[in-house]
């Protein structure tokens, strides 16, 4: 983590996901290879923040794999536990809001394709 005044930043690497777990996840069904997030936070004078996941994965009916940028949220109708889109690297969590159930998170927007033909919408 990283701090500059009244802000953090933090990067969490991605980390493959263990080999024994290597099946799609079962709800949403998929294939997620490894998985990390990025978040700035604002400390004062009003806590603010803002993240996003990145998956390396193959979603259930695409051929290939690619980059994906996801953006998660509390459902809200949920007791909140954070505030604006955020990175998620719980899979179990993830695989029900990729399966768009409802559940207390939900994805925010669409999976951005962050590999190709979106790329230079991130620099």
């Amino acid at each position: 983590m990283f701090s500059l005044g009244n802000g953090q930043l933090e990067i969490i690497l991605p980390t493959s996901v263990e080999p024994d777990s290597w099946e799609p996840l079962p709800t949403c069904g998929w294939d997620v290879v490894t998985v990390g997030s990025l978040e700035v936070m604002q400390l004062t004078p009003l806590q603010q923040r803002m993240g996003a996941s990145l998956y390396y994965a193959r979603r259930k009916h695409d051929t290939g794999y690619r980059w994906w940028e996801i953006r998660f949220e509390d459902h809200p109708l949920a007791p909140r536990t954070n505030w604006g889109p955020y990175g998620l690297n719980d899979l179990k969590e993830a695989d029900i809001a990729l399966a768009q159930i409802a559940s207390s998170r939900q994805v925010q927007g669409t999976p951005l394709a962050v590999d190709d033909e979106n790329s230079m919408t991130h620099v």
